[in-house]
């Protein structure tokens, strides 16, 4: 057979599906779990790359659009990596590897950062580095038991079409995460195994929660759920986590926030059994590195502001592997540039990664010269992602 990379067209999704449930068992039926990466609609074709054999896809890697808000403001262009697989009788031929270094030169063109979530080992090789961090909070009965909320009327959405148009807008409102279309949207409420409660005011829904339900293998009647996404009035979104441990009966749930300083995180630290700050797991590669520090300008100036340092210098970011350097312009604010500096720093692309998007900030990871200890006024830089929106 040819190993030819093609796309996906509109008599492949059937085979498509078996292969992705033959490859993640676990998440079966894939088009109904994560059918917001997984769907038959044509405008979304372009997002598959396949390898054929006598006409049925064997191999397929998926890269999917996400573009990010910046806390701060701006939008960040990643393409996301998602639904690799290959089915095992065509294992061990390099047709991941094909279509991972097809993908790669895809994104280019398109994404300043791609992100995926996978064996670090095997991924690595490729550029990309775990990053992120997020702030982790667990709840059980006994932390939230003298928690005072709010009366609000609270029930399951149903994926009523009204309810569903309400929480689109409710989600816009947090700020956080993928910026999505109303089809995006729509196909990621609808995912499996997904619930949404509703705090209502009147008829109005005012708040949501998304959670993922994990029940005891050995005693059906217990269970505990992460949050996969919540929005709205923050007393609402307190009710419904009460709720979903006092009256559902979850033993613990566990929900994300970001790390900096934000209404949600201060919500659910005051409910908390035990928080902690926490990698995302995921990866990160960087395609465009001028691209990824300008989408970030504003939110270094903020950085560099809260630390209230006065600063000014030049500091020149430059990439092993292509020569890419970026300049960072510090000083009142932070502005992105191609002028060189005298300062430099030349890293790999794998350890660019971890000076932008580590867990903590460059001096504790890198051993600079004094004259880079600005950075540690900036970086790490911060993103989030909805877990009910990642690929």
């Amino acid at each position: 057979m040819e190993s030819k990379v093609d796309l996906m067209n509109s008599g492949d999704f059937k085979e498509l599906c078996k292969l992705l449930d033959q490859s993640f068992s676990y998440t079966k039926p894939f088009d109904k779990t994560y059918c917001h990466i997984c769907n038959n609609l044509p405008e979304n074709y372009a997002q598959h790359l396949v390898i054929r054999d006598k006409g049925k896809i064997v191999s397929h890697v998926g890269v999917f659009p996400m573009p990010m808000k910046i806390y701060g403001g701006g939008i960040l262009r990643i393409g996301g990596i998602g639904a690799v697989a290959t089915f095992k009788k065509y294992r061990g031929r390099g047709f991941m590897n094909l279509l991972i270094e097809k993908s790669i030169k895809e994104m280019k063109n398109k994404y300043d950062i791609s992100w995926l979530s996978g064996d670090r080992r095997r991924y690595r090789t490729f550029g990309w580095e775990n990053s992120g961090r997020k702030a982790v909070f667990t709840l059980n009965a006994r932390s939230v038991k003298k928690i005072k909320v709010l009366k609000f009327n609270i029930r399951k959405c149903k994926k009523e079409p009204e309810y569903l148009k309400a929480i689109e807008k409710l989600h816009d409102g947090t700020g956080l995460g993928i910026k999505r279309s109303p089809t995006e949207n729509k196909l990621v409420y609808n995912r499996l195994k997904k619930d949404i409660y509703l705090a209502f005011k009147g008829n109005r829904p005012v708040s949501y929660i998304i959670i993922n339900i994990n029940q005891d293998r050995l005693n059906k009647k217990l269970f505990t759920a992460n949050v996969n996404e919540y929005g709205g009035n923050i007393e609402g979104i307190k009710a419904l986590a009460k709720y979903v441990i006092e009256q559902l009966g979850c033993e613990k749930l566990t929900v994300a926030t970001p790390v900096y300083n934000n209404r949600y995180k201060r919500l659910f630290t005051g409910m908390t059994s035990l928080v902690s700050i926490a990698a995302y797991g995921e990866m990160l590669k960087i395609l465009n590195l001028k691209g990824v520090l300008k989408s970030y300008e504003k939110q270094m100036t903020l950085k560099l502001k809260t630390s209230k340092m006065k600063v000014k210098t030049d500091i020149t970011l430059r990439l092993k592997e292509t020569g890419e350097a970026v300049t960072l312009n510090i000083g009142k604010e932070v502005k992105v540039t191609g002028k060189l500096s005298k300062k430099i720093i030349t890293l790999n692309s794998k350890d660019m990664v971890r000076l932008l998007f580590g867990l903590t900030k460059p001096s504790d990871d890198f051993k600079f010269p004094t004259a880079f200890a600005p950075l540690d006024l900036i970086f790490p830089l911060d993103y989030f992602f909805w877990e009910n929106e990642t690929v």
